[in-house]
């Protein structure tokens, strides 16, 4: 990384040649300190290189010093190194010495190895210690990742409580509240979301999903309009449009917005979504072709049974019995013998 042109690290920079104009100071703590200080500058502005450089010789000259080796351990994390910084962590001492804010980033890093079960504990630690620590925030995605909603929402809930209000804490937080039904709640919060981060796609696409499971379709199609247009090229953003358009009785625009979606990625369910609004519009042949390449691949069960469906819909009953046949793959599995009691067998 190329070194920061920022006044910061222009400053630490400006000290650095300071220092080395008087070379017959004597060292000690008050240098550590000026070289601490100057790494903290570099890293403010985005100097890596600098910063690390700068942390590692405050550490070759004390290798215990707590504050470097917490900051040498998050500028190797922003340096997408967690191995190194969990290094640099695990170098402060026993967790039981560590601060909330190393306690923190010690937990980032383990997450970013996907150790959520060696992150939970040291979160759990720094919010003990802090109540106001945004490990909170931190906890409740570890609580995701581990799949226990509950215990995610209910530390979610604290972060959005206790610190700043954040988007990312608002969305998180309501995607808890949705899944447990909580949907007037979820929205609430997910309307906060977009006013603090108006920019952030995932946020729109949330809003609107939630907008449609209330029904609100107007609302929901401008919101999700709203995060396609932020991302253009989003083929969840999309697909979520095409299902709202569905819901209002536009096939046709969905379709649209189904083939932009194609056009920026062939994904398999892209592919099955556009083949059942060929069937929906009578068109088995246009849904075939994209259910045989959508199944060109293996493990598509969904693909396979809609491709059943066109086959049946074209009127090749004995190769749509067939297909109905090879799903055994649940919930497909059963939706194919449903459909394989209604379809009569061809006559010889």
């Amino acid at each position: 990384m190329k070194s920061s042109t920022g006044p910061h690290a222009i400053a630490a920079r400006r000290a650095a040649r300071g220092a080395a104009e008087c070379p017959d100071q004597p060292g000690g703590e008050d240098d550590r300190t000026t070289l601490l200080r100057r790494a903290a500058l570099l890293h403010l502005d985005g100097d890596w290189d600098g910063a690390q450089k700068a942390y590692e010789a405050v550490l070759a000259d004390d290798p215990g010093h707590a504050v470097a080796l917490n900051n040498l351990g998050l500028v190797r994390a922003q340096r997408r190194d967690p191995t190194g910084a969990l290094a640099a962590y695990e170098a402060i001492g026993p967790d039981e010495t560590l601060t909330p804010t190393a306690l923190l980033n010690k937990a980032n890093a383990h997450l970013a190895l996907s150790h959520p079960d060696r992150a939970l504990p040291l979160l759990q630690r720094a919010v003990s210690l802090d109540p106001g620590s945004s490990a909170w925030v931190a906890l409740g995605q570890c609580h995701l990742v581990t799949g226990d909603l509950a215990a995610a929402e209910a530390a979610l809930r604290q972060a959005y409580e206790r610190l700043p209000a954040r988007a990312d804490v608002h969305r998180s937080y309501a995607s808890c509240l949705a899944a447990r039904g909580a949907v007037t709640e979820a929205a609430d919060l997910l309307s906060e979301a977009v006013r603090l981060d108006p920019h952030e796609e995932s946020g729109w696409r949330q809003f609107g999903a939630v907008l449609l499971t209330m029904r609100d379709l107007g609302s929901a199609a401008r919101a999700t309009a709203e995060a396609v247009r932020l991302a253009p090229d989003s083929v969840t953003s999309l697909r979520q449009m095409a299902v709202v358009l569905v819901a209002l009785g536009r096939p046709s625009e969905a379709a649209e917005q189904l083939d932009r979606a194609l056009a920026a990625e062939r994904q398999c369910d892209v592919l099955v979504d556009r083949a059942v609004l060929h069937l929906a519009c009578g068109e088995p042949d246009g849904a075939l072709s994209l259910l045989d390449e959508a199944c060109s691949g293996a493990g598509h069960p969904r693909a396979e049974l809609y491709r059943a469906y066109a086959l049946l819909a074209a009127d090749r009953i004995e190769e749509g019995r067939r297909q109905l046949e090879a799903v055994t793959v649940e919930p497909y599995a059963t939706q194919a013998r449903e459909a394989l009691e209604r379809v009569q067998p061809e006559p010889s």
